[in-house]
C-alpha cells in the first residue's frame, strides 16, 4: 500500500542546514506499516504564517522510496460519540493484539448506550486491536425519560406532580378519590405502561407497589412511560319486577317469591349503587305452585343489552348486575291428579319452605323453617279444610328436621316466629265443673274468665296457638280475669305454686316472666 507523508515541523529544523551543507541527525519516522513515502522540505518561517496548501516546497524529492515495517505493528483508532459523555483511549496508535479499554464518561443524567467497535455492537468496553486501522463509536443516552397520562380526562382522577424522571428511581402518584366517589377500582385497574407501543402494537406494563391511602408507586423504566387507570362505574338495580307467564304482579308479591340481593358476601338493595361484579339470588320463599322460569336484567334505555341469571341450586343463582331493572318471571306448575297441593303461609321473622309442591297421601313431606337474624321459630303446624272444619295440626321436630306425613287434602304450612325478647307461655287451663274436669283453650276461656293480660286487654295478647301465648323474658307480668264468689282457683308456673290475689271482682296472679319457655297451669274450681 503506497503511503505519502509529509515532513513538516521535525525535518524543517534540518532543512536550512541541509541546503548549507551542513549534516543533521537523521529523525526517525514511525509508519503504521510498511509503505512508499516521498518527501518535501518547508521553510519553517513559512509553515508559521501559512497553510500548508499554499506552501511552496524548498526541497523535492521526486523519486519515491520504499520503506520497511519497523516491527511495531501499530494501528490507528478513530473516536466517535453519540450523545452527551467524553470518550478517550491510552491511545489512538495501538499494536495488533493488545486489549485496549475505552474510557466512556457520560454526562450528567446520560449513561452508555453501546459501544460500536469496527462495526460491531458490544456491550463491553473492551476488545482485542486488530490488524487495521478501525473506528470505535460510543453512544450515550439521556435517563431522564417523561412521564405521562394514558387517557384525556386522567388528570382529573390521578395526580401526577412530575412529567418526567430518571429511569431506575422511584416514583410515586396518587389517585383522587374526591373525584372517584361515583367509580370504583381495583390494583390491577391501576397501570404503568409505556409510552410506545412495539413493533407488534403491544405495550409494556411495569410493576406497581400499593403503599396505601390511594397511593401507588413504580420504578422508572428505560423509556418514556404513561400511567392510567381504568375505572368502573357504578351499576344499579333499578326496581325487581316479578311475573307470573310474563304478566306483572302489583299486589302481594310477598305471597308468590321473597328473596335478597347479596354481592362480596354483602347484602345490597334496589336503587343502590353496587360495583358491577356477580350477584347471588336468596331465594327466602317461593310458591311451591310455581317455579321460576328465568331471571334477567335488561341494561335501562338499552333494548339488546341483556344478562341471564345462571341456576346455582334450587334456593340460588347467579347473574352479572347492570344499570336496569331485574326481571323474574314465574311459571305454575301442573300437579297430577292423584296428589295434593302443599303451600306455606308467609311469616313475619323468617320463612319456611317445603321440599314438593305437591304430594301424595301418605308421603313424607319436609318442611324448612328459618328464622331471621334476630327470631327464632316459635310455632310449626299443617293446616286443612275436612268438612269446612279447619284443622290444624303440629309438626313435631325430630333430630332438628321437620316433616309430616300428606293426607288426602290440599295443606297449609303456617309458622310463628318471635322475636328473642320474648318467650312462649303454655297455658293449661283446667275447669271443674259438678265434679266434670274439662280442658279449655284459651280462645274457649276467653269468654268464660279471660279479661287481661299484663295490662292489656285480650284483643292485645299474641297467640301462638290455642294453648300458648308469647310473652315479655324476664319481665314482670300479671294475669287477670274476672270471677264469682264461688270460683275457687290455683295458678302453677313451672310446677310451683303461685300466690293467687283475690279483689271484689277480679283475681289477679302477678309473677316475673322466665328467660325461657314455660309453662302455666292454672286450676278452677266452680263451687257451686
Amino acid at each position: 500500500m503506497k503511503k505519502r507523508l509529509v515532513i513538516l515541523f521535525l525535518l524543517l529544523i534540518f532543512a536550512p542546514l541541509a541546503a548549507c551543507g551542513n549534516s543533521a541527525t537523521p529523525v526517525k519516522i514511525e509508519t503504521a506499516k510498511a509503505g512508499k513515502i516521498d518527501t518535501s522540505v518547508y521553510d519553517q518561517t513559512e509553515i508559521k504564517e501559512k497553510q500548508k496548501a499554499a506552501l511552496t516546497p524548498l526541497v523535492k524529492v521526486n523519486n519515491e522510496k520504499q520503506i520497511t515495517d519497523d516491527g511495531n505493528e501499530l494501528y490507528n483508532i478513530k473516536l466517535l460519540k453519540n450523545g452527551e459523555g467524553e470518550v478517550s483511549v491510552a491511545s489512538t496508535k495501538v499494536k495488533a493484539g493488545t486489549s485496549v479499554t475505552i474510557n466512556a464518561t457520560p454526562a450528567n443524567e446520560y449513561k452508555v448506550l453501546s459501544y460500536l467497535i469496527d462495526g460491531h455492537y458490544t456491550s463491553s468496553n473492551t476488545f482485542t486491536m486488530p490488524g487495521k486501522d478501525i473506528v470505535v463509536e460510543v453512544s450515550f443516552v439521556n435517563m431522564r425519560h417523561e412521564v405521562g397520562l394514558a387517557g384525556y380526562g386522567d388528570y382529573n382522577y390521578i395526580n401526577l406532580d412530575y412529567t418526567s424522571a430518571i429511569e431506575g428511581t422511584k416514583c410515586y402518584f396518587s389517585l383522587n378519590e374526591e373525584q372517584l366517589q361515583y367509580y370504583y377500582y381495583y390494583d390491577e385497574d391501576v397501570f404503568v405502561r409505556s409510552a410506545i407501543p412495539d413493533q407488534n402494537g403491544e405495550y409494556e406494563k411495569y410493576p406497581l407497589t400499593n403503599e396505601g391511602n390511594s397511593t401507588y408507586s413504580f420504578i422508572m423504566p428505560q423509556n418514556p412511560c404513561v400511567i392510567g387507570l381504568n375505572k368502573r362505574s357504578y351499576v344499579t338495580i333499578l326496581d325487581a319486577i316479578i311475573s307470573i307467564n310474563g304478566d306483572q304482579i302489583y299486589e302481594n308479591v310477598d305471597d308468590y317469591i321473597r328473596f335478597n340481593l347479596s354481592s362480596g358476601g354483602e347484602s345490597i338493595n334496589v336503587n343502590e349503587n353496587i360495583k358491577k361484579e356477580k350477584v347471588l339470588i336468596t331465594l327466602d320463599y317461593l310458591n311451591s305452585l310455581y317455579e321460576i322460569e328465568y331471571i334477567t336484567m335488561q341494561e335501562y334505555g338499552s333494548a339488546y343489552n341483556f344478562s341471564e341469571a345462571t341456576k346455582v341450586d334450587n334456593n340460588h343463582y347467579e347473574m352479572m348486575p347492570l344499570y336496569g331493572y331485574l326481571f323474574i318471571n314465574l311459571k305454575k306448575v301442573e300437579k297430577p291428579d292423584d296428589c295434593y297441593y302443599t303451600t306455606c303461609a308467609t311469616a313475619q321473622g323468617g320463612s319456611i319452605s317445603v321440599n314438593m309442591p305437591w304430594a301424595k297421601p301418605g308421603d313424607e313431606v319436609t318442611v324448612n323453617a328459618s328464622p331471621e337474624e334476630g327470631y327464632r321459630l316459635i310455632d310449626l303446624r299443617y293446616t286443612y279444610t275436612d268438612n269446612e272444619n279447619e284443622v290444624s295440626v303440629p309438626i313435631a321436630e325430630q333430630n332438628g328436621n321437620y316433616s309430616f306425613t300428606m293426607v288426602n287434602k290440599d295443606v297449609n304450612i303456617v309458622a310463628m316466629f318471635a322475636s328473642d325478647d320474648y318467650v312462649k307461655c303454655t297455658l293449661n287451663i283446667i275447669i271443674e265443673t259438678n265434679y266434670v274436669t274439662n280442658q279449655y283453650t284459651i280462645n274457649e276461656a276467653f269468654d268464660q274468665i279471660y279479661q287481661y293480660i299484663n295490662g292489656g286487654f285480650k284483643e292485645d295478647v299474641t297467640m301462638v296457638n290455642d294453648t300458648a301465648i308469647l310473652m315479655p323474658k324476664a319481665q314482670s307480668a300479671q294475669l287477670g280475669f274476672t270471677h264469682s264468689d264461688f270460683l275457687d282457683v290455683s295458678v302453677v308456673i313451672n310446677k310451683e305454686h303461685q300466690a293467687v290475689s283475690y279483689s271484689s271482682y277480679y283475681i289477679d296472679i302477678l309473677f316475673t316472666v322466665p328467660s325461657e319457655d314455660f309453662v302455666i297451669d292454672i286450676y278452677i274450681i266452680d263451687l257451686y
